[in-house]
């Protein structure tokens, strides 16, 4: 339900708490729930989704730990449970990413990319040729290209945020500048931002600091900026309080509800973008249409958008039903502005089908 950025192999209490830093404010009830992926579905920590050009979902759940693929009528076809280090194994799932025909899984712990068939058959698992300190998000161009959203330590990529790799770990290029920190310790324990995929594969990347929303191509070409909803300076040495206290030990704790600080951003159809910022503890949202100011818009209390699904035209979110994690979509035509639905191609569909009332 959150986007973690922890710089520590292990995960604590306090840790877990952090998960709040890039994404998730707190859950509030909802009147009208949005529909429910996968109803029987149970999740513990999920973290991570992506939706497939058809429609089908993929989620990692963090610490039960799980991987679910959801087909695109929303139901559960398989998951991945098996505790280990092994081939088929996982850890800790921490980011995935859907393509064409392959599921792609990095693990926090193990530090290394699986990839799988979309019929839940192990391929293979390999380690990104440039070691990254933290990686913030994964996605797939394709099934030949993994773009990671990250931070190494390696000198002559050290500034570079977004590193592409072919469909072994080789490492292409690197490129987009990472969020200014003065302290880069915390830039590894929070995290540069988050990465999305567009329809026309391109790369959404929202830079945590200072604010900024920008189109690549995933030969590292700027394609175009859009201007922040608000101006937000560097936040990467503000969002987290590091404490010592007598004997030594360090205490890290989220300031999330004390500052504003970008959220992920969603790439929609038709070129429009779905923004985001939590304003010391509320979150606000946007849409960016093709030309124009970016419109203020009202979503669900408690939803945290993860990726679009184009097909069906709705927001897959995560979110709390009857005080536990849940997947669901939320129809655009229920929460955002007709012109923007229109401009989008969705007006008239129904979620449940795929097709026009």
């Amino acid at each position: 339900m959150a986007y973690l950025h922890g710089g520590t192999m292990r995960f604590t209490s306090a840790t877990i708490a952090l998960l709040c830093v890039m994404g998730v404010t707190a859950v509030k009830s909802q009147a009208q729930p949005p529909r429910r992926l996968a109803p029987d579905l149970i999740l513990s920590t999920p973290i991570s989704a992506d939706v497939a050009n058809d429609g089908a979902t993929i989620v990692a759940d963090l610490t039960e730990p799980a991987v679910h693929y959801i087909a695109p009528d929303g139901r559960l076809s398989w998951s991945l449970t098996a505790k280990g280090s092994g081939p088929g194994d996982v850890l800790q799932p921490y980011r995935v990413a859907l393509a064409e025909n392959t599921v792609w899984i990095y693990d926090f712990i193990l530090r290394d990319v699986s990839a799988y068939s979309r019929d839940g058959t192990f391929i293979r698992r390999f380690r990104l040729a440039l070691p990254l300190a933290i990686v913030d998000d994964i996605v797939a161009i394709g099934d030949t290209a993994l773009v990671v959203l990250g931070v190494t330590r390696q000198a002559a990529f050290a500034n570079r945020a977004i590193h592409v790799f072919d469909a072994v770990g080789a490492h292409k290029r690197s490129f987009g500048e990472v969020a200014f920190a003065v302290d880069r310790t915390r830039l590894i324990m929070t995290g540069t931002g988050t990465l999305a995929r567009t329809a026309q594969n391109t790369l959404l990347y929202v830079r945590k600091g200072p604010y900024q929303l920008l189109e690549y191509g995933v030969d590292g070409r700027l394609r175009r900026s859009l201007a922040p909803p608000m101006a937000i300076a560097a936040v990467v040495d503000s969002l987290q309080r590091i404490e010592t206290n007598a004997k030594g030990r360090e205490r890290i704790t989220s300031r999330a509800g004390e500052i504003r600080f970008p959220l992920r951003g969603a790439p929609l159809s038709n070129g429009l973008v779905l923004s985001g910022v939590s304003d010391r503890g509320t979150s606000r949202w946007w849409v960016h249409p093709s030309q124009g100011a970016p419109v203020p818009v009202s979503l669900p209390g408690g939803i945290s958008p993860s990726s679009w699904n184009a097909r069906t035209c709705e927001l897959v979110a995560f979110t709390d039903r009857d005080d536990e994690p849940a997947l669901v979509a939320v129809a655009a035509r229920a929460v955002l502005p007709a012109a923007l639905v229109n401009a989008m191609g969705c007006v008239g569909r129904d979620p449940s089908t795929n097709r026009r009332k």
